[in-house]
């Protein structure tokens, strides 16, 4: 069978050109409508539509202003902290570091005429306490402890840093003399107990054994009081001793000698790190005195047998060469013991001496008044 093709019939399965040039039109227009919607998004965006805000040129400049100032203050600033103030700041942060510590000379000893030693230096431990090491939190651990070990009133030790709260960063000697066990004690717990040292210094030894009264001819050293430090040269500091009667006032510039100083690294806590440099002292002078001290035993020995027979407990001897003048022998009595006040003598054993009548401090050789003898009756006799 044959089949007849008829041009007129529409075929079932074919598409009309023309049909789908129109589908392609549409799509092209609404590609186009889409963009469109874009650009006009776009150019509303740019042109100050509502998506964004417009920052004018006249704030942007005033803004950029603004920031060159505070740079230009801020940089200012740390130029003037560090060029034209850098030195100041410098040494104080230094001085965080550091700590100048004086370095005392050992003191001058001395003789009698014929070199019988009368006042010497013996090697001691001295517990010292910086204040403003001692931080605020741990203070009354710290106190409490020391007090203990010392064996010693607490009390005291707060009178102590009461005293000197003016120099805050001078070690406080606050035990002079202190015993082996004592100081290794210190010494294990130093670690526990800042703002404290444990040194090595010396104590002064009087040769008064045999003769007690020889304590008004020699002296002792005691504090410097405030009054005395502004009298005397800036080498002394608040806490140094100076010599308070006898040979050791007289001759305080010779036989103190000269400090020397040593600059030392400290941590936070103020604990010694390092030695950085170091001035060695010049040792004090010693001194010769015409002083017989066999001949001041013997009078004063003759003096207290007299008063075991007698009613009388105050007297003055003085003894001299009649060749050349010089002392030979200078006593008073009562008298009393240079050795106490060595390393500080306590309060309750300093008031039984001022308190007493008989006044043992008062130097009667020297200091007493007493009517004239009848030195011309000889020549005329």
């Amino acid at each position: 069978m044959f089949f007849s093709k008829n041009n007129n019939q529409p075929n079932p399965f074919g598409i009309e050109t023309s049909q789908f040039k129109n589908l392609q039109m549409e799509n092209l227009e609404d590609k186009a409508t889409i963009s469109q919607t874009v650009l006009d998004q776009e150019v509303g965006s740019k042109s100050g539509g509502f998506l964004s805000l417009t920052i004018s040129v006249r704030r942007m400049k005033l803004c950029l202003i603004l920031i060159i100032f505070v740079i230009g203050i801020l940089f200012a600033k740390a130029a003037h902290l560090q060029i034209i103030q850098g030195s100041q700041y410098r040494s104080l942060a230094e001085g965080n570091r550091t700590r100048i510590e004086s370095v005392q000379a050992a003191r001058g000893v001395v003789y009698d005429r014929n070199q019988n030693l009368l006042v010497e230096n013996v090697p001691a431990f001295t517990v010292t306490l910086t204040a403003g090491d001692l931080p605020e939190e741990e203070r009354d651990r710290v106190l409490d402890d020391l007090a203990d070990i010392l064996n010693m009133p607490r009390g005291e030790i707060e009178a102590l840093l009461e005293e000197y709260k003016d120099v805050p960063y001078e070690p406080v000697p606050i035990a002079r003399g202190v015993g082996h066990e004592r100081a290794m004690a210190i010494a294990a717990q130093q670690q526990a107990l800042p703002g404290t040292d444990l040194t090595l210094s010396t104590l002064r030894s009087y040769a008064t054994d045999a003769a007690r009264s020889l304590s008004h001819v020699l002296g002792f050293l005691g504090k410097i009081s405030p009054e005395e430090l502004e009298t005397l040269p800036d080498e002394y500091q608040r806490t140094d001793e100076i010599g308070k009667q006898g040979i050791e006032q007289a001759y305080e510039t010779e036989l103190r000698g000269q400090s020397g100083q040593k600059i030392v690294e400290v941590d936070a806590r103020g604990y010694k790190a390092a030695i950085i440099t170091e001035e060695a002292p010049i040792d004090g002078t010693n001194i010769t005195l015409s002083i017989d001290a066999d001949l001041q035993s013997y009078i004063e020995m003759r003096l207290l047998e007299n008063q075991e027979t007698t009613a009388v407990n105050k007297a003055a001897v003085i003894a001299l060469d009649p060749n050349n003048g010089e002392v030979l022998a200078l006593v008073s009595l009562p008298a009393f013991d240079s050795n106490n006040f060595s390393g500080g003598i306590d309060n309750a054993a300093f008031n039984l001496l001022i308190n007493d009548e008989s006044q043992p401090l008062f130097p009667r050789a020297i200091s007493g008044e007493y009517p004239s003898g009848s030195t011309f009756k000889p020549i005329v006799a």
